[in-house]
């Protein structure tokens, strides 16, 4: 039976959607105290409607934004959207992990009225999180280690180690060491996306010259690039760009976009890489004169394994193991950032990525 529509008003139309949201709804005012609080942050905290309406959110959901980073006091003139992981105290004292998602409540002058919090209980999924952390380490340990060892004797006896080998030892135990070097790029591939996929990549947060980063992947990569007579040309601020990351990974995401660049550019081509420093982040952009990307592919540039269909046309040398642009994502994510792709309209493909000068990452353990 189809929806009758019986002029439903827009505050009765609230009143219907609002309880009925499948994830917790809290209104704020501008003085910080709560005008909404639905079902299911009702559920999510233990606390019922009656006991919140008109009281301080930060006695409600003591949040651990409240102090430091207390979503009221953030600009919302551009109408922005904040999304961040904390973690809010229920009724009974549990700490509970929950992803906000809060957007302003803005007339059509502008003018803001409060905010709206949106709560997503995350503890289900940190209870997979830490199964899935379980099963890498299991699988790195049970799968690496004798495979290493069976390569190790295998390495011995290539060496001499157990006496002379005639040429059809030699040739078996050969093919039996190619195959076991095989196996361990395939494991260490393996536990690259599971590692992608739970979010998990290591930082060491250090203050670095994001001019320096820049430099040392283009000197990697120049051979590379004057054997198809490729110009590298970059362009860097005048002064140094003091940012707070790890400057490895941060050198990594970079090499596979340059080495990118390289590799589908034409010969006798240029590649050009910009540095942009911003107030409080910064910008690295790379732009190439290659073939570019086919339109209903750029959305999935970034999936791993993902080969668009003018990567697949191309020869063996041209393809990799389909992880590199995934990785660039889940580094730049990890320190807080935003990648994108587009073409170009002069031809060729440009790819930019943004990242606080402030690290947020989590410094490794």
């Amino acid at each position: 039976m189809g929806i009758v529509n019986k002029g439903v008003s827009h505050e009765e139309l609230c009143n219907l959607i609002i309880p009925n949201l499948p994830i917790g709804f809290v209104a704020i005012d501008t003085n910080g105290k709560i005008i909404e609080f639905n079902k299911e942050a009702q559920e999510l905290t233990g606390y019922s409607r009656e006991e919140t309406i008109g009281r301080d959110c930060k006695e409600i959901l003591k949040s651990t934004l409240c102090d430091a980073n207390c979503p009221l006091s953030k600009d919302y003139s551009q109408n922005k959207i904040q999304k961040e992981d904390t973690y809010l105290q229920g009724k009974n004292g549990e700490k509970i992990p929950v992803t906000i998602t809060i957007t302003p409540i803005l007339d059509s002058q502008g003018r803001q009225y409060g905010i709206i919090e949106l709560l997503r209980d995350r503890r289900e999924q940190q209870k997979l999180e830490k199964h899935r952390d379980i099963l890498i380490s299991m699988f790195a340990h049970d799968l690496k280690a004798p495979v290493a060892i069976a390569g190790g004797f295998v390495s011995r006896l290539l060496h001499g180690k157990a006496g002379e080998l005639n040429d059809k030892q030699r040739v078996y135990l050969e093919a039996v060491y190619k195959e076991i070097q095989r196996l361990e790029n395939y494991i260490h591939t393996i536990l690259e996306i599971l590692r992608l996929e739970a979010g998990k990549v290591p930082l060491s947060l250090e203050e670095c010259s994001l001019e320096e980063v820049v430099e040392d992947v283009i000197d990697g990569l120049s051979v590379k690039a004057s054997e198809k007579n490729i110009s590298i040309r970059s362009e860097l601020p005048d002064h140094v760009t003091i940012i707070k990351a790890d400057s490895k990974q941060l050198q990594r995401a970079i090499t596979n976009l340059l080495d990118n660049a390289i590799k589908f550019s034409p010969k006798d081509s240029e590649v050009h890489i910009r540095v942009k420093a911003l107030d409080d982040s910064v910008i690295v952009e790379i732009e190439d004169q290659g073939p570019g990307i086919n339109e209903e592919d750029l959305p999935h540039v970034f999936d791993p394994f993902f080969k668009g269909k003018k990567q697949l046309k191309e020869k063996d040398s041209k393809q990799g193991s389909g992880l590199g642009l995934a990785i660039v994502k889940s580094i730049v994510e990890a320190h807080g950032g935003e990648v994108w792709v587009k073409n170009r309209e002069k031809g060729g493909t440009k790819f930019w990525f943004k990242i606080p000068r402030q690290g947020v990452g989590n410094d490794a353990q």
